[in-house]
């Protein structure tokens, strides 16, 4: 039988990505939605051969050093700045991103707020809640 590797994912993905996971790999996930200590990370760090890490996650040589069979750290975000890449190359650690995931997304935003400025949307809507709307009018927001 092939030995799996052991993941430790620390943040709350969601479940069809932790059941792919777990079609490869023993997975060590946490569940709760708040991010893990950097102390909790060592201790469930050290027999996993990789890491699955949120932004908020700092990843440095101590985090490494506690995962001495650690080959893969994937950042579950675009960028890897909370990662210490020149660390992880000392290690031989491989490091990956999911790059250009959040591109629609952010084009998408933007034209939101966009249309939320210009219709003043937010404060309009802030306006309505608080039982304030009594009529409209051609100068009415």
């Amino acid at each position: 039988m092939e030995k799996r590797w052991r993941v430790l994912v620390t943040i709350n993905i969601p479940e069809i990505g932790v059941e792919i996971l777990k079609k490869y790999c023993q997975v060590d996930v946490n569940t709760k939605e708040i991010n893990l200590s950097k102390e909790e990370i060592m201790d469930r760090l050290h027999d996993k051969q990789a890491l699955c890490c949120g932004i908020d996650d700092i990843i440095d040589s101590e985090i490494m050093d506690s995962g001495p069979n650690l080959k893969v750290i994937t950042n579950y975000a675009v960028g890897y700045d909370n990662i210490d890449i020149e660390a992880a190359t000392k290690r031989r650690i491989l490091v990956t991103n999911t790059p250009e995931v959040l591109t629609d997304a952010v084009a998408e935003m933007t034209w939101c707020l966009l249309l939320c400025v210009a219709r003043r949307a937010v404060e309009a809507d802030s306006f309505v809640r608080a039982g304030r709307f009594k009529a409209s009018g051609p100068r009415f927001f």
